[in-house]
């Protein structure tokens, strides 16, 4: 299914991978459940953006889901957003909230 956006706006597609490094330890072995889609918040100048749920199968690749991981397995997906075309994504960050376990910021648009 083709997606398009609203003129003068588009979509920015944030690839996201989470990879179950998880503790082995006294014969058990641990899972963990990925952050949902509505965890994750883009920021860019003074404004908060919530991803835009998709479903499976559209013309912007495979959405990111939350899923429950073993040791070692790996979840990837693209977190879709519907910013304004002349977003300018050095000044975007994207923040998910974890919970207990902290909200990890990153920044957009800079390599190290």
């Amino acid at each position: 299914e083709a997606v398009v956006a609203e003129p003068g706006r588009t979509f920015l597609l944030v690839k996201v991978k989470v990879t179950n490094l998880g503790h082995k330890g006294e014969s058990r072995t641990y899972t963990i459940r990925t952050p949902d889609p509505r965890d994750f918040t883009l920021y860019y100048r003074d404004t908060a953006y919530a991803p835009v749920k998709l479903p499976a199968g559209t013309s912007l690749g495979e959405p990111y889901a939350a899923a429950t991981l073993n040791r070692y397995e790996i979840k990837t997906g693209y977190v879709v957003f519907d910013v304004p075309a002349a977003l300018s994504t050095a000044e975007c960050s994207v923040r998910v909230n974890l919970g207990t376990a902290g909200s990890p910021v990153w920044t957009l648009g800079r390599t190290l």
